[in-house]
């Protein structure tokens, strides 16, 4: 094995937010340096740094790997890391509200942010007939490693709204977090396009237009 002296040696970490392309640009840096005899794709699970089979099968970097490379004499150690997984993975309490989640969008946007690191709590209102497709959905979720809490709920009832708040909040609690989540979406047909909090001139919404959109109460 070729050694080197310590002023040949140059570390690099590579660091970005999930499918930022982080591997993508270490499979080009190789190739570029002559370190792999072709160029290593995510598409087809050929990359360098995403060798086990669980990162080859979701396209996407579970930990952190090291590559080797050479350019101009020096010796190049690329590390590639995961910072937003591993935050994911110390604080529990990130995740998304999504109301509406069977809808197209917010089907795909539950997978999304599932993907992203976000727990993901879901409102739909929906017969009994769709109930395997919610299931479906609800597995992805898991697939992707986050947890899945789904309501089939009017979310016009403020009762059932605030039963379910009540259930989230017991969620939380008991996987360690302190709240029910960082973001909400709302993807239903009805509602209102006021503004929460008005900036200008113009009222606030208030609780008659806007319907069936959710009421958060004070901190």
């Amino acid at each position: 094995m070729k050694t080197y002296e310590g002023e040949s040696i140059r570390n690099v970490a590579v660091i970005g937010h999930s499918h930022s392309g982080k591997t993508s640009l270490v499979s080009a840096l190789l190739y570029t340096a002559g370190a792999t005899p072709k160029l290593g794709l995510v598409s087809d699970g050929s990359t360098v740094s995403d060798y086990e089979d669980e990162e080859i099968a979701r396209e996407m970097s579970i930990s952190s790997a090291v590559a080797l490379a050479e350019w101009n004499k020096n010796k190049l150690m690329e590390t590639m890391e995961e910072p937003q997984r591993r935050a994911t993975q110390a604080d529990p309490t990130r995740g998304a509200l999504i109301i509406g989640s069977s809808s197209v969008f917010g089907e795909a946007l539950c997978l999304d942010l599932a993907r992203s690191g976000r727990d993901i709590f879901g409102v739909h209102f929906d017969r009994r007939s769709a109930q395997e497709r919610i299931n479906g959905i609800v597995e992805n979720i898991k697939a992707a490693g986050r947890d899945a809490v789904f309501f089939n709920m009017n979310a016009a009832d403020a009762d059932k709204r605030a039963s379910a708040v009540e259930k989230m909040q017991e969620h939380w609690a008991q996987s360690g977090g302190g709240h029910c989540g960082e973001e909400v979406f709302y993807f239903l047909a009805v509602g209102s396009f006021f503004p929460f909090v008005s900036g200008g001139s113009q009222d606030p919404l208030t609780e008659a237009p806007m319907g069936i959109s959710l009421k958060r109460k004070g901190k």
